[in-house]
């Protein structure tokens, strides 16, 4: 038997959370959080470093601590847990990691 070399993994978004302005935010299969504005190509949501998981996103999710705050919670199956901050119902800031 030969092994099939350099083989393209398949891409694709494990789930869809929603801020408060709508804003979808995909977890993907490369460990990337994605952010889908309407007619677009979906686009990285955070550049920050940490942000990205090793392995592919399996759950996301938003929480509402406050009426004021947004979180988006990520795991993954580098066996983390991420934490961002949603601004203005938008943009995603990288607060913690958390390893499990």
């Amino acid at each position: 038997m030969s092994k099939i070399k350099n083989v393209e993994r398949n891409f694709g978004f494990s789930g869809v959370a929603y801020s408060s302005k709508s804003m979808p935010f995909l977890g993907a299969s490369d460990g990337q959080i994605y952010q889908w504005e309407s007619n677009t190509i979906p686009q990285p949501a955070s550049t920050q470093s940490g942000s990205k998981h090793k392995e592919m996103i399996s759950c996301i999710t938003i929480c509402r601590p406050t009426p004021q705050d947004e979180m988006l919670l990520t795991g993954g199956a580098d066996r983390q847990i991420k934490q961002f901050r949603i601004v203005a119902g938008t943009k995603l800031e990288f607060l913690r990691a958390f390893n499990i």
